[in-house]
Order: structure tokens, then C-alpha cells, then sequence
């Protein structure tokens, strides 16, 4: 870390814990005669699940925005649009914003808007490939235990991965995700590379 004095400090925290859990509810709209697309709304809730306390070695929190969770409660609203395989291949897009409901300590992440659409190609009855384009811009966060100027951006991943059903309503998918652009304001870290799992269930 740069410190005015010209002399660089080392400082370093090390954790491996459970970071906020997002649960999201999917309503699909009556299908109308001759459509051959599905759409429907999403919503749902992420919770604060995750630690937003850890200190290192020395004693020393993490900033709020480094931390594994981030004390709030955000309300996810969003929209989507599946159109069936099609010689193979099935395609959908949708659309979420996400905003801090509840929030704890003088910390308010700021409020998210993601974009995804991909294409699904099954190469069994089970198994299918996958293939997701996803773009976010995050505001800046905000409070008196908030970095406003070393928070928020724009960000966009190319994301191959696989689905698999478990039965007619269960389905677990996982992702590879690889930044292709990121613009962040100031200074902060970002993921060469990251992994989302997840699992999907009809009611």
C-alpha cells in the first residue's frame, strides 16, 4: 500500500469463509397460443450471510468492501426471456437490479445492475453446455464506513459452463467466468478468474 511518507506498507488478510447467499424466485407468464418463447419475472432477496468483521494478523479490519459479506439485505427484482432449442440450440436474456433494503454499521454497497444472455446446447437428455455473456455496473457504495471513491464499476465476463438435471425439476449448473473488461474506480482488486455454481427447482 502507497504511504505518503514514500516507505510502502505491507498489510495482509487471509480468509476463506462463506460469503452472502442470494435466493431468488422465478414467476413464468401464461405462454400465449403460437409463442415459442417463455418470459417471466424474477425476484428475491440477498442475505447477510456472510462475515463482515474479519481482521488479519494484526488485528486489522478489512475495508467493508473487501470483506466476505456486506451486512446488507438487498431486494433483487429482475426480468427474463427463454426461447426453446431450435436445431439444437435454446438462447435467453435477462435483466436484475439489486438493491440495499437493510443495511448494518454505515455500510451501503451500492446498488447493482446485471445484463445476461447466453445460449444452451444439450448434448444429452441431462447434460447440456452453456455459454453466458454477463455484464454488471455496480454504483459506488455508500456511509460513513464506505470508500466511495475506491468502489463501484463496470464489468463484463465471458462464461462457458455446464448444466446438469438431476430430475424433471431439479438442475445444477456451474460457470467458469473470465473478465474480458473491467473499469474500476480508484484502486481496488478484482478476480483474474472466478467459479458460480448453483442450483435451479421448479414448483
Amino acid at each position: 500500500i502507497q504511504d505518503p511518507t514514500g516507505a510502502a506498507t505491507f498489510e495482509e488478510w487471509k480468509f476463506s469463509r462463506v460469503s452472502d447467499a442470494r435466493v431468488l424466485g422465478r414467476y413464468q407468464f401464461t405462454s400465449q397460443e403460437g409463442s415459442t418463447g417463455n418470459a417471466g419475472v424474477q425476484f428475491g432477496l440477498k442475505l447477510p450471510t456472510g462475515d463482515y468483521k474479519l481482521e488479519n494478523a494484526d488485528g486489522t479490519p478489512a475495508e467493508r468492501a473487501l470483506q466476505p459479506g456486506t451486512g446488507s439485505t438487498d431486494l433483487i427484482l429482475g426480468l427474463y426471456y427463454a426461447h426453446p432449442s431450435v436445431h439444437g440450440f435454446g438462447w435467453f436474456m435477462q435483466g436484475s437490479y439489486q438493491h440495499a433494503v437493510a443495511t448494518r454499521d454505515g455500510f451501503r454497497p451500492g446498488d447493482q445492475v446485471s445484463v445476461t444472455g447466453g445460449v444452451t446446447y444439450p448434448i444429452t437428455q441431462q447434460l447440456s453446455l452453456l455459454a453466458q455473456m454477463n455484464v454488471l455496473h455496480k454504483n459506488r457504495d455508500s456511509g460513513p464506513n464506505a470508500e466511495p471513491d475506491l468502489s463501484g464499476g463496470n464489468f463484463a465476463y465471458a462464461s462457458p459452463g455446464l448444466s446438469f438435471a438431476m430430475s424433471k425439476n431439479l438442475q445444477i449448473y456451474g460457470f467458469f467466468q473470465l473478465p474480458v473488461y473491467r473499469k474500476v474506480n480508484g484502486i481496488q482488486l478484482t478476480a483474474e478468474r472466478s467459479v458460480v455454481a448453483g442450483a435451479s427447482m421448479r414448483f
